[in-house]
């Protein structure tokens, strides 16, 4: 039976097997589109749509998914002009036209965009032969009715959308990204709310199909959010990123002798190309420094960027200035991996640090990095480590929050674990007690700001009414260990004054040194970091910051243990505070009491 000469209506008395045979064939989206769909050229003119390399990338990942699991979940971030767009049309008028008695639902975000591409698909529809298509009945709006039970309805986020109320089987929401941003301007929460009655959960969702595709706006937004809880390992959906240079057009042969040298960039560019088998030649180098250098860009490269990315950290423009350069965050990415394992910190009934279990769970708090318990592994055991954990309170209320630790060896600078989580202060106080005693007593650096000096060190030193007490505790003045200690030297205090001198080390350390990362929410929350137009340095608002910041204060905490701490010095008497006088006076009555003593023995020592 040859594919172009099937018609559907003969499935009615054909044998099983031919029958699922010929469905098979009749749902191979690509051979389908090749064989009977037509688009539009830019150049003018008809020609068969051949999916492009973009496009064959997305089909790849909805057969994975739909093969794989049954069905398909899809956030698609991409650049301009990638026929995205055209490949979820088209592939939601086959779904319809191939699919008994679905519902499938496509939303624009302009009011003009239906009738566009509901003019579009007709015409798809019309010219593709009679013999393999359902029959169209009456409709009226932007809708297909086929004979088959299914209908394809295509709405607009501005002006509303059909289908509310019915069973969504198939639905394509375009350029979310731009949906909360003027002229259109409305919330995609308000919008999309009366849809989730509509979309089927549990078995029901086997066979269905929800993307959301969009070019990259803001950070922050709501096209942002949705991009990064993609990430998170419990969501159902799968992230697509599309890059500029899956598109074969992006490229002049004849400015290519034009490129003579490369810059560290676009070494880099290349060796990303090459992750998705493109071969990136001089051509595109030339198209890209051209297509910088003509309007409406002149020059500004984070603009250019957000319209035609090369990787997912310039898809979204800053709300102000980036703090981190594209190369940083690059070579903070290039230290990400998986975790050898996942789980939980359980403490015991004792309340004990030292009181504790390890739990294995995929949506675990805790990640491993350098060893997987269930091995039987443990940290090494000559292994010096610090723990750096930001809080989620601070002098500002940061109720929505989160609180965040890392952990990293001394001797190799490489990330061994990571917390992030909610807890009461006293829970967390144990949590971040639990974890550095794991790790060979780990020296100990919570941040100290607000309510956390109270909920958080107090326990850890044994002050909050708790019998126990955390033995190695960071200082933030090193001299602090020669004398007595106050209950403000313990902790890392986050100041206008402290947190420019985290920034600069992370600077210095991505830019001219090496700095582990391996979690890769803490790289998303470093390319997110802006200047704001106050000056002030941290996430835009409606992001977190937790991660970043507490892997900052674990670099302190190790240069704490790496870096001895300065002698006290009677030169720089002027420069020392009244504590640190009094430490330099602490260590002269010493060495003076050494001196008068030499000699004796020590039982005799007054």
């Amino acid at each position: 039976m040859e594919f172009r000469t099937f018609n559907r209506r003969h499935l009615r008395g054909t044998a099983p097997d031919e029958a699922k045979w010929a469905l098979g064939v009749i749902r191979n989206f690509p051979a389908y589109a090749s064989a009977y769909f037509s688009i539009r050229l830019k150049s003018g003119g008809m020609a068969p749509f051949n999916l492009n390399r973009a496009q064959k990338y997305v089909e790849h990942e909805f057969e994975r998914q739909m093969q794989g699991r049954g069905y398909v979940r899809q956030n698609n971030l991409k650049c301009r002009q990638m026929g995205d767009t055209t490949y979820w049309t088209r592939r939601a008028l086959h779904f319809a036209m191939t699919y008994v008695g679905r519902t499938v639902l496509t939303i624009a975000h302009e009011m003009a965009l239906p009738q566009e591409w509901f003019a579009k698909c007709r015409e798809t529809y019309e010219a593709t032969p009679e013999f393999i298509r359902p029959g169209k009945t009456n409709a009226q709006g932007y809708q297909l009715r086929f004979d088959n039970g299914s209908r394809y309805y295509i709405g607009s986020a501005q002006g509303g959308f059909p289908a509310v109320g019915d069973t969504v089987h198939f639905l394509h929401l375009s350029e979310l990204g731009r949906w909360d941003k003027p002229p259109i301007s409305v919330n995609p929460q308000t919008v999309l709310a009366p849809l989730d009655p509509a979309i089927p959960t549990g078995e029901a969702r086997y066979g269905t199909v929800i993307v959301r595709e969009s070019t990259g706006v803001m950070k922050g937004d709501y096209w942002h959010k949705t991009w990064l809880a993609g990430k998170d390992r419990g969501s159902e959906y799968v992230n697509l990123f599309l890059p500029w240079f899956l598109c074969d057009e992006y490229r002049r042969e004849d400015l290519a002798a034009d490129v003579l040298d490369l810059t560290p960039y676009e070494q880099e560019l290349i060796r990303n190309a090459a992750r998705y088998d493109v071969e990136l030649t001089k051509a595109h180098i030339a198209w890209r420094r051209n297509a910088i250098a003509q309007s409406p860009f002149f020059g500004n490269v984070e603009l250019w960027s957000a319209e035609f990315p090369a990787t997912e950290d310039e898809a979204f423009m800053s709300a102000g200035q980036s703090e981190f350069t594209s190369d940083e965050i690059a070579k903070a990415r290039q230290t990400v991996r998986e975790p050898l394992w996942r789980g939980h910190i359980l403490m015991g009934d004792k309340g004990r640090p030292d009181d504790f279990k390890l739990v294995g769970s995929d949506a675990g708090s805790l990640l491993i990095f350098d060893h997987d318990p269930r091995k039987g592994e443990k940290p090494k055991a000559n292994n010096l480590f610090g723990c750096g954990a930001d809080v989620q309170w601070g002098e500002r209320a940061k109720g929505l929050d989160f609180d965040a630790a890392y952990v990293e060896c001394a001797n190799d600078k490489k990330v061994g674990a990571a917390l992030h989580g909610r807890w009461h202060m006293g829970q967390y106080a144990l949590q971040l007690a639990a974890l550095s005693h794991y790790y060979n007593d780990a020296l100990l650096g919570p941040e100290r700001q607000g309510l956390a000096a109270e909920g958080v060190i107090r326990p850890l030193l044994g002050q909050a009414a708790n019998g126990w007490s955390y033995p190695n505790l960071f200082l933030n003045d090193p001299l602090a260990k020669l004398g007595v200690r106050k209950f403000q030297d313990f902790g890392w205090s986050t100041t206008p004054h402290t947190k420019p001198d985290l920034i600069a080390l992370t600077h210095q350390l991505l830019s001219f040194g090496f700095m582990d990362w391996a979690d890769g929410a803490a790289v998303d929350e470093l390319g997110s970091i802006i200047r704001h137009e106050d000056q002030t340095i941290g996430a835009p608002k409606g992001q977190h910051d937790d991660r970043w910041m507490a892997r900052q204060i674990t670099e302190k905490v190790v240069q704490q243990i790496t870096v001895p701490p300065p002698e006290p010095n009677r030169d720089d008497w002027d420069k020392l505070n009244s504590h640190q006088r009094r430490m330099v006076e602490h260590v002269e009555a010493e060495e003076e009491r050494d001196r008068l003593n030499d000699g004796r023995d020590p039982q005799d020592y007054t």
